[in-house]
């Protein structure tokens, strides 16, 4: 019909068994450097990364952290996930709850 719209987002490109995090937990600095605060013991410490591809809400974490690092995504919140893996179809794995539960 007349004034109506549509959109489609067209999947090409998928990483399988790839790290990921919410683009929210992503930091850059000055530099345009992509970093994320990591939870070390009492304190947090900056993550130097490098991203791969991107959904746009998902990305993924190509090195720079491990699976077992706990990522704070606000420094004002207690809010934090780990790094999850892709679903075998190779999408995004938005089970990313607090602890990558």
């Amino acid at each position: 019909k007349i004034g109506m719209s549509a959109e489609a987002k067209i999947l090409d490109k998928s990483v399988s068994n790839a790290l990921t995090l919410p683009m929210s937990a992503i930091q850059f600095d000055d530099n345009n450097k992509a970093y994320v605060l990591v939870k070390d013991e009492k304190t947090s410490k900056r993550a130097d990364i490098e991203l791969g591809i991107t959904d746009g809400v998902i990305v993924e974490i190509k090195s720079g952290i491990t699976e077992n690092d706990v990522v704070l995504v606000k420094k004002d919140t207690n809010l934090e996930f780990r790094p999850t893996g892709m679903r075998q179809n190779g999408s995004p794995d938005r089970r990313t709850g607090g602890n990558g539960q």
